[in-house]
This record gives structure tokens, sequence and C-alpha cells, in this order.
């Protein structure tokens, strides 16, 4: 599931409507995975976090992104949302390598190191 365009999309849902969404869509159908890009940090990816099973969050390694880091883990361990701790597994990611172009920017990143990664994140 892609992230919202605008902030005119994301406003038009309550949180609950995201969770109800990915119900829907595990119930109805055969999917047993589903990605979904959470963006930054709302009531609705809280929500989103809650549902999964497994919660993958890329970071930098930098002092600010793991200044970032430190307090979003520190606001979930005070929020009493501590199951959710036991499901983030961080990911640093490898540099995407050469984009061809625009056109072809999917196809590149599937043979990138960055494709690689991911394949074996997934077990594939």
């Amino acid at each position: 599931i892609p992230p919202f365009l605008s902030p005119e999309d994301q406003e038009a849902l309550e949180p609950g409507d995201h969770t109800a969404l990915v119900e829907r869509i595990m119930e109805e159908t055969e999917h047993t995975l589903m990605v979904a890009d959470l963006g930054g940090f709302s009531a609705a990816a809280l929500s989103m976090m809650e549902l999964s099973d497994v919660v993958y969050m890329p970071v930098l390694e930098d002092f600010i992104s793991e200044g970032k880091c430190g307090e979003f883990l520190d606001y979930l361990k005070e929020t009493g949302k501590s199951r959710i701790l036991e499901r983030i597994q961080k990911l640093r990611l490898p540099q995407p390598g050469t984009i061809r172009s625009r056109d072809s920017y999917l196809d590149s990143l599937l043979l990138s190191p960055l494709g690689d990664y991911a394949r074996e994140v997934a077990g594939c």
C-alpha cells in the first residue's frame, strides 16, 4: 500500500480506516503478506503497527536519525505500546546504486544492492 500523495488524502481518513482496510484485505483475499509504507509517524501509523507481526524500520547511521529513533522507542515504552517494540526490526539499507532513468526506476531498484537486500529480508 503506497503512501499518501497529498496531505488532503491523509486528512480524509480516520486512523481506524487504515486498520479496517488492512483487516478487510486480509480477510477477503488469499494474501499472507502485506507491505505498507507508513511514511511519517501518525495515529494511523501506530494503529497499523499494532496490527503488524513485523515492523521494518529503516534507520540511518547519523546522530540525528539515531536520536529520533531513540525518542520514538522511548515514546512506545512510556505510552504502554511495548508490544510494538518487540515487532520492530531496524534495517540499515544499502544505497540503491545507479538509477538509470525515471522510466526504469523500479527495474533499477530491483536489480540494485537495495533490491538484493529486500529479497534477503523477505526470504526470497
